[in-house]
């Protein structure tokens, strides 16, 4: 089975002091994605006069096998050093007002949306049972600096000790979402216990 393709999107932060990729969906893309590639084109061309040249580029299509050990041992620290992308991508007709708007940090992936639902609805899961398992839940959290995080319920307390007490490593299973935190989908959030319908 031919496995899914990802193109490297490099974004060099200088503010942060980090480099950032971001690895995009190819397949069913590719008309979009030329589009993205001849708008970084004209806007690295636009910057060649300036100290601190254009900081983002395109570089190498690798398969979801390998994307998913590099995002698995990414660096976290603003953002992750690697993330995966999915979605149909509709490339933005410019770059933002600033020359990169739309790209910076991490904004490419609001121009992927998943695909569009059947007309089958999906039944929703059946609760966890001693039998089926434990289901982890996730709490969405952010520090004082606007990082968001995604954090296990059962992490919480080690999670905010992290942040707010003497630092050391980010508590594991603890994922960096930068300034993004509306890249993260879910199905039946709770709200102060209660569950969120429409």
């Amino acid at each position: 089975m031919t496995e899914t393709r990802f193109l490297q999107l490099t974004e060099h932060n200088d503010h942060e002091g980090e480099t950032w990729h971001q690895w995009l969906q190819v397949d069913g893309n590719e008309t979009e994605l030329d589009k993205l590639r001849s708008l970084l084109v004209d806007a690295d061309a636009a910057a060649e006069d300036d100290p601190e040249d254009f900081p983002y580029e395109l570089g190498e299509t690798e398969p979801e096998s390998v994307v998913d050990i590099l995002v698995r041992y990414a660096e976290s620290g603003y953002s992750t050093s690697h993330s995966k992308v999915l979605g149909v991508f509709t490339c933005p007709d410019t770059l933002g007002e600033d020359g990169d708007d739309n790209l910076y940090k991490g904004g490419i992936t609001s121009c992927f949306k998943q695909d569009a639902p059947s007309d089958t609805p999906t039944p929703a899961p059946e609760p966890a049972t001693a039998e089926t398992g434990s289901v982890t839940r996730w709490l969405l959290n952010n520090d004082d600096d606007s990082h968001w995080y995604l954090v296990p319920v059962d992490k919480k307390d080690e999670f905010e000790e992290w942040v707010y007490g003497e630092g050391g490593n980010q508590p594991e299973g603890v994922t960096s979402l930068g300034s993004h935190p509306n890249t993260v989908t879910f199905e039946r959030p709770e709200h102060f216990g209660n569950e969120v319908t429409r």
